[in-house]
């Protein structure tokens, strides 16, 4: 990361071994937040109640 933080160079296949370890490190976590998506599909509200708030406090059109 310090020598590339764009990471403009794709250096994965010369680290096939960190790519496995990386790849099952993900699938382990994304295993483990499934359970937890439990509002994937909840419908928000229409607005937006911190701009809803704002615009009582402030007044509508307020920036």
């Amino acid at each position: 990361m310090k020598a590339d933080p764009g990471e403009k160079n794709d250096v994965a296949a010369k680290h096939p071994e960190v790519v496995k370890e990386l790849d099952a490190a993900y699938d382990k976590w994304w295993d483990s937040v499934q359970s937890g998506m439990v509002n994937e599909d909840a419908i928000g509200p229409k607005v937006n109640p911190f701009k809803e708030l704002y615009e009582k406090q402030f007044g509508a059109g307020s920036k």
